[in-house]
């Protein structure tokens, strides 16, 4: 059967991968000989190395050492440097096998519950629990599970789809620590990428947030362990007052930042920002503790992990360092001696990308949206202010609660241990509005600011709830007890939606695609302008007619004959050009040019025709509203289509 969904060998696998990253996590926390082996800041630890290991030593075995994870080697050896030179650390033998063989049971079983829940959350998302119904997804999940499977089938860091049809290197950067996480585990245990991302990687994150945020606010003295660990599961489902209102309202359409760092709308749940949350956790403990030179360090990781928000976490990294010299935390020396460390990862960084554009072909961007300095005039800057002024009003009026609660904690004086921690997050906050402003003519630019907001806004709330909480705690109570009701409500609202729920998959459908599809030829895909209206629709190699048959299919990966398609919006030069750019970076797009200047193209029906021929092509899948040509109609053997109209069909033999 295509469609298979066996609930407990699946959580199975997914314990397995838990305890093989929890047991490399441990033998690494256990060399260290940290002061609380059986803290919470050490079971998190444990996982955070897990991960990192996971992700470091299969991506550099899989490429032969051409990865951005490569970088991760200037933090090893500063850590090394650190630990050997500034704490004394000295390996003792006898200590690290006694922690080796020390292992705290309950944390483990509290793991594996907090697992269940959040394996059983997305599985419940993927099918329903009591009857054999497989709900759709949203369109970002398939595009990263294809990323997974390129990087396991070629061991190449791209975000294209389709690169080998015209023999082109695509190297680029991107998220890839979550992704080369999920690989090695969808290659261990060979199972379906999309598994390996939601139901292994997901409910491993859950776990090191609760963790991580459970190390955050413990400390020596005897805290309530339920209070404490109430606070930890609820820092999962805290966001601004914006998350818990309609969707349609001023404050939520469309924006992207309202959500909890385990929940989106559309069951988005946040994958790609796993390793920021973590990240952003680790360094809010870090600055706890005051041990402010591994937080520029490890904090430092995130623009080798998630590319995505690099120029964030730099200039975030600069405000934080002259904070601390402002605060007089920092002596002038260490100030530049940090902004030395922090000029050397960029410029690491910077040269890796200048390395692959360099092996790249001149037909494909290393960067996949560019613009020019044509683009910077007075519309710039008038837009540049509003982005500014518009996401800090919205920040602010989303998190009131938060802001009055802040205001009143400052006149009782919160928890010095806890101030430099919210200074932190306020700043990485404020750096992504500003490089969102900065990089507003760019396509998705918001998630500069988005990606960082949602963890750093969580962070922060729960954090004020929390030190409030020992103050006013019916107050608290009753804040808490509204939010979740507001979140159910909205969980709800969601769930019968059409709009936020996907609709079920076509079973049947996948069923004979899998037995039409012999995988002895390519597959192509044909789509309409009125499909791809949306510009996150418009790259169509990636991005194809009936997408769920991506996630039971093994190397289902269409290549798309509808370039010319797209539809240009020229009222909007931002718009205008990120879509010629997206147009221009496909397959079929660059074989047509290559066929005007042979002076050989005829006309695009031709042009789609010899397409076929060439690269034997012996499928197409189409939607509903595609224009097939009698030339192609011509080559059609058979054809089926699912109940929402898209076509799969089996050409002729050439």
């Amino acid at each position: 059967m295509a469609v298979e969904l066996p609930y407990i060998n699946l959580l199975l696998i997914g314990f397995s991968a838990f305890l093989f990253v929890y047991c490399i996590g441990h033998v690494f926390v256990s060399a260290l000989n940290l002061e609380y082996p059986k803290s919470y800041f050490a079971e998190f630890i444990r996982i955070l190395s897990g991960m990192l290991m996971v992700t470091f030593f299969y991506s550099v075995i899989r490429t032969s050492f051409f990865t951005v994870n490569c970088l991760l080697l200037f933090f090893l050896f500063y850590l090394v440097f650190y630990l050997k030179n500034i704490r004394k650390f000295r390996f003792d033998k006898s200590t690290f096998l006694t922690q080796l063989l020390s292992i705290n049971y309950k944390t483990i079983l509290l793991c594996f519950v907090l697992f269940t829940c959040a394996f059983t959350l997305v599985y419940a998302n993927l099918k329903s629990m009591f009857h054999p119904v497989y709900y759709q997804l949203n369109n970002d999940f398939y595009c990263n599970a294809t990323n997974v499977e390129i990087l396991n089938k070629y061991g190449i860091e791209t975000m294209k789809s389709n690169f080998q049809f015209l023999n082109e290197t695509v190297r680029t950067v991107y998220h890839f620590g979550e992704l080369w996480f999920a690989a090695f585990f969808s290659k261990l245990f060979a199972i379906k990428p999309i598994f390996s991302l939601l139901l292994i990687l997901f409910p491993i994150a859950i776990v090191a947030y609760v963790l991580g945020f459970a190390a955050l606010i413990s400390n020596k003295k005897n805290h309530s362990t339920f209070k404490l660990y109430f606070f930890s599961v609820l820092f999962l489902f805290v966001s601004g007052i914006a998350f818990y209102i309609p969707k349609e309202s001023i404050l939520t359409r469309g924006e992207w930042f309202v959500a909890t760092v385990n929940y989106h709308t559309n069951f988005n749940f946040h994958i790609k920002i796993s390793y920021i949350v973590i990240i952003l956790l680790l360094g809010a403990n870090l600055v706890k503790r005051k041990h402010y030179d591994l937080f520029f360090c490890t904090f430092l990781l995130l623009p080798i992990l998630n590319t995505s928000v690099a120029s964030t976490i730099y200039v975030g990294a600069n405000l934080f360092l002259f904070y601390l010299l402002l605060t007089k935390q920092f002596t002038r020396s260490q100030y530049f001696k940090t902004q030395i460390f922090i000029v050397f990862n960029f410029l690491c960084l910077a040269g890796y990308m200048y390395l692959i554009s360099v092996t790249n072909s001149k037909s494909s961007a290393t960067i996949p949206i560019k613009f020019g300095v044509e683009s910077f005039n007075l519309s710039y800057l008038r837009t540049f202010i509003n982005c500014i002024i518009g996401q800090t009003f919205k920040l602010i009026v989303s998190n009131i609660i938060i802001v009055f609660l802040l205001a009143y904690l400052y006149f009782k004086k919160i928890q010095s241990a806890f101030k430099d921690v919210l200074w932190m997050l306020l700043i990485v906050n404020i750096s992504g509005i500003l490089m969102f402003a900065v990089f507003h003519i760019m396509i998705d630019a918001i998630q500069l600011w988005a990606a960082v907001c949602i963890p750093t806004v969580a962070i922060f709330s729960t954090l004020i709830l929390w030190n409030f909480a020992k103050i006013k705690s019916k107050i608290t109570t009753g804040i808490i007890a509204t939010l979740t009701v507001l979140f159910l409500y909205n969980y709800y609202q969601d769930n019968l939606n059409a709009f936020y729920r996907k609709p079920p998959l076509d079973t049947k459908f996948i069923e004979k695609v899998n037995h039409s599809y012999k995988r002895d030829a390519q597959i192509a895909s044909l789509s309409s302008s009125s499909d791809l209206i949306s510009i996150f629709l418009q790259s169509v190699d990636i991005i194809s007619p009936a997408m769920y048959v991506r996630m039971y299919m093994p190397e289902y990966n269409p290549v798309s004959l509808s370039s010319f398609e797209i539809p240009i919006d020229t009222t909007s030069k931002i718009i205008e050009m990120g879509e010629r750019q997206i147009q221009m970076n496909t397959v079929f797009y660059k074989y047509v040019q290559q066929q005007k200047s042979k002076n050989t193209f005829v006309d695009l029906n031709s042009s789609q025709v010899q397409f076929i021929k060439t690269y034997n092509i012996g499928y197409l899948i189409t939607t509903q509203k595609a224009m097939i040509s009698p030339q192609i109609s011509a080559m059609i053997k058979e054809q089926f289509a699912d109940k929402y109209g898209n076509k799969f069909i089996v050409l002729k033999k050439n």
